[in-house]
């Protein structure tokens, strides 16, 4: 048995043990608790300079053949100013043996450092860029090797099918004879999957002889067998719409939606969001020609000295044969209105209390076909030219396409608007699909609440007859009646209303997964423009 001196004693040692212990892990340790962790990737180079590595045989020469296992993939340059944007689909990364993407890791954050094929071990200094919105700048990339990295690479972002960032070397120019190398890592649990990429002068472009300094430079990929998919090169400056065919696969020649987004983006001829639904029809509006004008301009070729100024703006034109399609929900506007009076056949439904000015005419009055303004009498037509022998009231309008131009900056977009990133959104509050139903159970399990208007059978009536011939009506049954046919008519209006919620949606979105009813952020600068889109 050990005493209570003997018992202290062993406690001691085991507490002394566990201090070693700690010590012993903690100095083993000490360069892993700094900044982040240690990778078992890649290498940190002591020179300072940006590393370059004479391969055995160049990827950018005509004797140089890749294996379908070898996982880099090989960028060439022809000068060692280059200003591309690069966009590889994540297939272009899968190997023979490897059939693994930086797509298939999208929920990480992902990053790109200098890598030295020497080595394999590798710390944050190396680190040059990230796609993280929350790492601190001072826990990587604090090498003279990755700040001259982010000088060179930079707009790096990795979505559900693609990895794109932008080579700028104008500031500091690539090598003229040896090939470098980076990696694209995704920061995940234990060992990081990384993909290497390397960028190499084009040395049978340039016929062997040391690349030139000069701008306006191309990049090309070196193709790899087996599996392959395309790498894109595109110029910064190129149109938007490439830029959009890169970026979402739609481009405007094969999508309306997208040609009408961007006709009215260029129309403001200023930094700007658009926002247009999908699959829009054009709007009634009330056009801007005057009653004072509005006959002499419309049954003259050539209107008058006071309203010739509207010859310029609504310019005669030829009958359309097929009408434009427009949408049946007109609102209720100031329309300036034509009353054609004789014995003919009515056109529409339109009537005076829908027109702010009326002008009475008679069948003399024939209008002329003019640019960008109709006649609209109240139905599902419109006419440039009023059908012969017809009487009633029609208005002058013009159509619109439903879009929303708000002026804004690049600069106010990324500053000012508070739905950048997604971690910011706040939920929409639901929508509720029925509404309020004013009928009820009451104690004695008779239905009560049915609106007058609704009743099929009128209660008074039917309690004298109840009084009268009890065993004809019974008055309960009254209110059974009228609370059954009212909810009938719920149900055929809710089903209607479903149905048509059903078909605006299906209609949208049924031509292309793309087109859903979305805010398309049209944003311009000097040298080019892009559009930012929300789903």
């Amino acid at each position: 048995m050990l005493t209570t001196k003997g018992k202290r004693l062993v406690w001691l040692g085991i507490v002394i043990l566990i201090i070693a212990t700690m010590i012993i892990w903690l100095l083993g340790n000490k360069n892993n608790i700094s900044k982040k962790t240690k990778r078992v990737d890649g290498s940190l180079d002591g020179s300072g300079t940006i590393i370059y590595h004479n391969d055995p045989k160049h990827p950018c020469s005509t004797q140089y053949k890749q294996a379908e296992w070898e996982p880099q993939r090989w960028l060439c340059y022809n000068t060692t100013n280059i200003l591309k944007t690069v966009v590889m689909p994540g297939t272009a990364f899968e190997t023979k043996y490897r059939q693994q993407n930086p797509t298939q890791w999208i929920g990480y954050d992902f990053y790109l450092d200098a890598h030295s094929r020497n080595t394999r071990d590798s710390w944050w200094g190396d680190t040059f860029i990230t796609t993280s919105q929350t790492w601190k700048p001072s826990s990587y990339g604090w090498t003279q090797l990755a700040k001259q990295w982010k000088k060179i690479i930079t707009g790096v972002a990795v979505d559900n099918t693609k990895v794109q960032f932008t080579i700028n070397s104008t500031a500091m120019p690539l090598n003229k004879k040896k090939c470098a190398h980076i990696r694209i890592c995704a920061w995940a649990t234990g060992t990081d999957p990384c993909w290497e990429l390397g960028l190499c002068p084009n040395i049978t472009a340039n016929n062997g002889t040391e690349l030139s300094n000069k701008t306006g430079g191309t990049i090309k990929p070196v193709e790899r067998p087996g599996k392959n998919s395309k790498i894109q090169i595109i110029d910064p400056d190129s149109p938007v719409d490439d830029w959009f065919k890169i970026t979402t696969g739609v481009s405007r020649i094969d999508n309306n939606w997208l040609l009408m987004v961007e006709q009215a983006a260029k129309a403001s001829g200023a930094d700007c969001v658009v926002c247009m639904g999908a699959r829009p029809l054009l709007q009634v509006v009330p056009s801007a020609l005057g009653l004072d004008c509005l006959v002499d301009v419309m049954n003259k070729t050539i209107p008058s000295e006071n309203c010739s100024s509207w010859d310029k703006i609504y310019p005669l034109t030829t009958a359309e044969k097929q009408k434009p399609l427009f949408s049946k929900k007109v609102a209720v506007g100031n329309f300036t209105c034509i009353n054609r009076t004789g014995a003919g056949v009515r056109l529409g439904k339109l009537n005076d209390t829908q027109c702010y000015s009326v002008e009475t005419v008679n069948m003399a009055f024939k209008p002329k076909a003019r640019s960008d303004i109709w006649w609209w009498c109240g139905d599902d037509r419109l006419f440039d030219r009023l059908p012969y022998n017809t009487t009633g009231f029609c208005a002058s309008v013009s159509l619109i396409l439903p879009v929303s131009i708000t002026p804004l900056t690049v600069t106010d977009l990324l500053t000012t608007v508070n739905v950048v990133y997604p971690h910011t959104w706040k939920s929409r509050p639901k929508r509720s699909v029925m509404t309020g139903d004013p009928t009820y159970i009451d104690s004695i399990g008779i239905p009560r609440g049915v609106p007058d208007e609704y009743k099929l059978i009128n209660q008074v009536a039917a309690g004298f007859e109840s009084s009268l011939c009890w065993w004809c009506t019974i008055n309960k049954n009254v209110d059974r009646i009228n609370y059954i046919h009212y909810n009938v008519q719920r149900l055929g209006n809710k089903t209607e209303e479903g149905f048509s919620a059903i078909h605006e949606q299906l209609s949208a979105t049924s031509p292309y997964g793309f087109p859903k009813p979305y805010c398309c952020r049209y944003a311009s600068s000097r040298k080019r423009r892009s559009l930012l889109y929300f789903w």
